[in-house]
């Protein structure tokens, strides 16, 4: 017989939903997470000490609770669209003499009641995966700057007129008990639908300063609770030699865009080498 080849990856999909809600059950409302007694009792200590702040992760419960409510704005966020080049959206025009006839501009006795829409070129729907895994010594900061490119980079996809599905991508080795050594999980959080509008921050808490090992860490979980595996005590390896990258998949209308995991302490995010490559690929206007 031939010999079976264990797989060494798989990929996990949950919802943001479910990732906000268990933060809120554990650490609001102070309900047990007993499937998962790694992440479960970090979260129930966040919940009897909601304001003990911790330098490693990144702040308090507190704010990350107020940031799951009403975003996190850093002000890499409030600019974001200078991280990268923007498309510019074609507005309808009005006519007195060409175009579909608006009946309320012509009964309010309007000379120009013809509309002439904007030609909007037609673009296929495309799949962001945004990875997010860092190493413990990557700063908030990188995480920031490189949360403040991908907010630019949607803004300006959706005004091209691209429909967009966004997935938080957190490829990670050894993140669950009872796989073998190496075994590499993607888990991905879909935060954007198809046909849906983009609310950054309904969950830009993500690149905040407790993001990650807060939130993240809590994604890591929820995806194991999904296949019926618990995290390992260190919620998983992450994975050498990755480089900041955008990669698009014309066939499958895919775009990854790609982290260094191991980014040390106030490593620069690499913004322009980013909005490079998305301009190659043909997915930003030219050059600015």
């Amino acid at each position: 017989m031939p010999t079976k080849i264990e797989k060494k990856s798989r990929n996990i999909v949950i919802e943001w939903d479910e990732v906000k809600n268990k933060f809120f059950d554990v650490v609001q409302d102070g309900k047990p997470w007993t499937s998962q007694p790694v992440m479960g009792e970090r979260l129930m200590a966040m919940h009897r000490r909601p304001d003990e702040k911790n330098s490693w992760e990144g702040g308090s419960a507190v704010q990350t609770l107020g940031y799951l409510r009403d975003g996190y704005r850093a002000k890499e966020f409030l600019h974001s669209a200078e991280y990268v080049p923007q498309a510019m959206k074609k507005r309808p025009s009005w006519s007195d003499c060409d175009g579909e006839i608006d009946t309320g501009r012509l009964l309010a006795g309007r000379d120009d009641f013809f509309l002439n829409r904007a030609d909007r070129e037609s673009r296929p729907g495309l799949r962001l995966q945004v990875e997010f895994a860092f190493a413990s010594g990557c700063g908030s900061k990188t995480i920031q700057d490189y949360g403040a490119w991908v907010a630019g980079l949607i803004g300006s996809l959706e005004a091209s007129g691209y429909d967009l599905v966004v997935d938080l991508w957190i490829p990670l080795e050894d993140l669950y008990q009872g796989d073998s050594y190496g075994f590499r999980s993607n888990v991905l959080v879909r935060v954007k639908r198809n046909n849906e509008v983009s609310d950054f921050t309904e969950w830009s808490v993500i690149f905040g300063p407790t993001g990650y090992r807060h939130i993240g860490f809590t994604a890591k979980c929820v995806a194991g609770d999904k296949i019926g595996k618990r995290a390992t005590q260190s919620l998983g390896h992450t994975i050498g030699g990755k480089t900041w990258g955008v990669q698009y998949d014309k066939e499958t209308s895919t775009v990854m865009i790609t982290v260094n995991q191991r980014a040390y302490q106030g490593e620069e995010f690499p913004k322009q080498k980013l909005t490079d490559e998305a301009i190659e690929a043909g997915l930003l206007p030219g050059k600015f």
